[in-house]
């Protein structure tokens, strides 16, 4: 905020007060005094601050000293030194359509010298609560960031992309073309500033339309308006997040549920009020309503016929043959009691019945598909009812009783299956004997559609679904290489159990990819801690079963033909200690590939890059050096934040980003692979052939050749980091 110059003793109650103001460091030539309300508050850059409730203060002070345009504060206090302000082609569209571009003398040479490129930015006096717009909508924070941490070719990329999207605006606005109406997303956020903001709209029935499929559950909706009073629109975000955040953190995901509710709720009601100050009766707005929600619901069922034909085309599904899930397993087992003595059919409701993914299945005939397509057809116009319900408080009694009373008919429908076709469930899925792969490396290993990795992405699946393994030494050597972090490969007697464990694991990874992407740091330690019991459980099942203690499996099985573990950072005689050792994972793997190429003809790290690649979450590695490693959790951070600035700038940005992140990381892996490549060569001069497709690691799942990268034998691999 600007620092005022003037009192104002014109302003009613007002009076000189005490007031702790603590310097800080500046952002700009006139900030160093972080300005004082008059108030007897604390005033703090947030590095230091004394008293018991430094949140609370902080949290106060940031509310007082908000600054949006057009607040009266400069009127009251007098108006701050002006700041030399950067427009360049990254702002460029938020100075050409904003109040402040009459300040600048010479603007269309300006903005000319800037699409030549004769200039890469010009310089405008404005005053600070204008300046920091512009200063936010520029690239410059990202590229100053990606300078720091030497990110060069990105700062250029940066630079590059800024002028690619700026270009066109400026040539816009050159030939008098630039639009000022811009099409804006109203969402839970920014519909009560809008409905506030813009009164007469309610008389636009386009807009109306718009503000009803919002009521009635659309997510985010687009109405076009000026561009300064989309400015407007978003100038209260900052407070709506803050209040979001701190209902989440007070209540979890339950409160910030119920603050959604609240807050959707409320929007409703604004929005009746809205329509009928502009003139709309209430029956009218009720009327327009049901429309909207036909409409709605009609589009909604012909996107979603759709997008079913567009899967059936893409997956090659003939007239009689479906997808059998979740969403669909009481319809089929309802309708299809022909199938219950079927093999292949008992075995894909059973996939779906223990969580293992969906099914192709053949009904035989266009008449039990249509059977089934009516029943499913029922289920979702009972669940279309729920989003009927007006009153939103028995919706959810509604929905549980409904889900109750599925859940037992499932179950009695499944019984009824066991009956018909003389097997129980649990011999719907046919076990296999297992033996482990014991062939020597050489050339590439593909592995086959009878094989699976064991490992503890998918150990859960292994021990519950296979306990009848338990006395098998091979299955049991496993399941403790497993929970060591290791890998085996399981050769199966038929594809059916390999391709159920496969899935499990891509199950698993996907679950931890999630986790990582919303960052629930919670949601993923409670998910992996439930996992683990669950594990413990069948680990205890598995020691009844084969009658010995797991120390006993270890003692038994320690001289059978354990394959190779490959290396490992903790095996590779390292005295480095552990402030040597970073922790690489995808976050920073482009940065440990950069930086130490000198590593890639270690076979332990080359198989730690190859895990963190496949998904395999986090590995130590040691890089020689503290400052190394910190350089590498510096950077894991770096990438976080840019992620989440990309996101915040839109689908097309973020996607863009994730793009040229992968191209470096390929070009990368091109040079790590030519060093593993040329050091396999040298040290095995006679295995020309064979030799250079071990080298070719690259991240796929490969041989366990010491040198090559993603095993499919036995490859240490670790849980990764909740």
């Amino acid at each position: 905020m600007s620092v005022a110059t003037a009192t104002a003793s014109h302003v009613p109650g007002w009076k000189p007060l005490e007031c702790q103001v603590t310097r800080g460091t500046a952002d700009t030539v006139n900030s160093a005094v972080r300005g004082a309300t008059a108030d007897t508050r604390w005033v703090t850059d947030g590095a230091t601050q004394q008293g018991e409730h430094y949140d609370k203060d902080l949290g106060l002070n940031t509310e007082y000293n908000n600054r949006v345009r057009d607040d009266g504060y400069d009127g009251d206090w007098g108006s701050g030194r002006p700041i030399s302000t950067r427009i360049g082609l990254g702002n460029i569209k938020e100075f050409l359509l904003g109040p402040d571009k009459d300040r600048c003398e010479n603007l269309r040479e300006k903005v000319q010298s800037l699409v030549d490129k004769t200039n890469s930015y010009f310089e405008v006096e404005l005053p600070s609560i204008a300046s920091k717009v512009y200063s936010e909508a520029g690239p410059e924070i990202e590229i100053r960031r990606a300078l720091k941490y030497g990110g060069i070719e990105k700062a250029q990329k940066l630079r590059q992309t800024a002028y690619d999207q700026g270009k066109p605006v400026a040539e816009a606005w050159l030939k008098g073309e630039l639009s000022d109406v811009q099409q804006v997303d109203l969402n839970i956020l920014t519909m009560g500033k809008f409905l506030s903001n813009h009164p007469d709209s309610a008389k636009d029935s386009a807009v109306r339309r718009q503000v009803q499929k919002f009521c009635l559950g659309e997510p985010s909706v687009s109405v076009n308006m000026s561009y300064a009073d989309s400015v407007k629109l978003n100038e209260d975000l900052k407070s709506i997040n803050r209040e979001a955040g701190e209902v989440k953190s007070e209540g979890g995901d339950e409160g910030i549920m119920k603050w959604q509710m609240s807050k959707q709720t409320k929007l409703a009601e604004m929005a009746q009020k809205w329509a009928s100050d502009s003139g709309l009766s209430e029956t009218d707005w009720q009327s327009e309503l049901k429309i909207t929600k036909a409409n709605m619901k009609a589009r909604a069922k012909n996107k979603k016929a759709k997008l079913q034909a567009e899967q059936r085309k893409k997956l090659g599904l003939s007239d009689t043959e479906t997808i059998l899930s979740t969403s669909n397993i009481d319809a089929f087992l309802e309708t299809q009691t022909d199938l219950a003595k079927d093999s292949k059919t008992l075995e894909s409701v059973f996939r779906v019945l223990t969580g293992q993914g969906s099914a192709k299945v053949d009904v035989k005939s266009g008449e039990a598909m249509k059977k089934l397509q009516e029943s499913i057809d029922a289920t979702e116009s009972t669940i279309s009812e729920f989003e009927d319900e007006t009153d939103q408080s028995k919706v959810a009694e509604k929905v549980k009783a409904w889900q109750a009373n599925r859940q037992k008919k499932v179950k009695e429908l499944v019984a009824s299956w066991e009956k018909q076709s003389g097997k129980a469930i649990k011999d719907w899925m046919a076990r296999d004997t297992v033996s482990t792969d014991s062939s020597s490396g050489g050339g590439r290993s593909e592995r086959r559609d009878t094989q699976a990795n064991i490992s503890i992405a998918n150990l859960d699946t292994f021990m519950t679904e296979f306990s009848g393994l338990a006395k098998d030494p091979s299955a049991q050597a496993a399941v403790l290489r497993a929970l060591k972090g290791e890998a085996t490969t399981i050769n199966f007697t038929s594809t059916r159990a390999a391709t159920a464990l496969n899935e499990s694991s891509i199950k698993f990874r996907k679950a931890m990819k999630a986790f990582e992407d919303s960052k629930d740091e919670e949601g993923c330690k409670s998910w992996q801690m439930k996992r683990m019991k669950g594990i413990g459980q069948a680990l205890a099942q598995w020691e009844k079963i084969s009658g010995k203690s797991r120390k006993e499996w270890s003692t038994e099985v320690s001289s059978s033909n354990r394959p190779s573990r490959g290396g490992s950072s903790s095996d590779s005689g390292s005295s480095g200690g552990t402030a040597t050792k970073a922790t690489i994972r995808s976050s920073n793997i482009d940065a440990f590939l950069s930086s130490h190429s000198s590593l890639a003809r270690d076979p332990s790290v080359l198989e730690a890059v190859s895990s963190v690649l496949r998904g395999g979450g986090h590995r130590e590695v040691d890089v020689g050096s503290a400052a190394a490693a910190s350089k590498l959790a510096e950077a894991a951070t770096h990438t976080q934040k840019t992620a989440q600035a990309m996101q915040s700038k839109g689908k097309e940005a973020f996607e863009k980003w994730s793009r040229d992140r992968q191209s470096r990381i390929q070009k990368y892996l091109s040079a790590w692979s030519s060093i593993a490549n040329k050091s396999e060569s040298t040290s095995s001069p006679g295995q020309s052939g064979e030799s250079s497709q071990r080298g070719s690691w690259g991240g796929s799942q490969g041989s366990s050749g010491s040198g090559s990268l993603g095993s499919s034998r036995s490859g240490r691999t670790s849980e990764p980091r909740t």
